[in-house]
């Protein structure tokens, strides 16, 4: 089980260096085929199919908002935000054949002169992918601040 739990907790800060250091395809490349992306708007535990989203994005929306920040016609990131993300309180439960994790992200961004910070809490559905390693098939990111007006966020947490 350490074993498992060191190669899920790289998982998680590899993603969060992915996103800091805005290497998009690499990101991408953590999520399954078939992977969800969620920030709920407002509470956490709504039907995201039935209610508004901050984010509610398939794998197929997610390759289309990372081409959209590689374009340079992202005005919201123009220029683009620098970030630094810090994961921690990591826990796990196995229920087979997935594997959830949840995590704390406190999320630091520093865009037009204007610095802000973001905490949330996350969860993770990994499924096994290759070579002992995992893949993300869905995300849920529940801000703490979900329910107020959001300055600025960037365009991924």
């Amino acid at each position: 089980m350490m074993k498992q739990y060191n190669a899920i907790e790289r998982l998680l800060y590899r993603e969060a260096r992915f996103l800091d250091e805005h290497r998009f395809d690499e990101w991408l490349d953590l999520y399954s085929s078939d992977a969800i992306y969620w920030i709920p708007a407002g509470h956490f535990d709504i039907d995201p199919e039935e209610h508004v989203s901050i984010i509610y994005d398939t794998r197929v929306e997610m390759e289309r908002r990372v081409a959209r920040l590689k374009s340079g016609f992202a005005y919201a990131e123009d220029p683009p935000a620098r970030t630094h993300r810090a994961v921690s309180n990591v826990e796990i439960d196995v229920t087979e054949p997935d594997i959830v994790v949840s995590s704390v992200l406190m999320l630091f961004a520093l865009s037009k002169h204007k610095y802000t910070i973001h905490s949330a809490r996350c969860e993770f559905v990994l499924k096994p992918g290759d070579n002992d390693d995992f893949k993300i098939a869905r995300k849920k990111i529940g801000l703490l601040r979900n329910d107020e007006a959001l300055d600025h966020i960037p365009y991924l947490l």
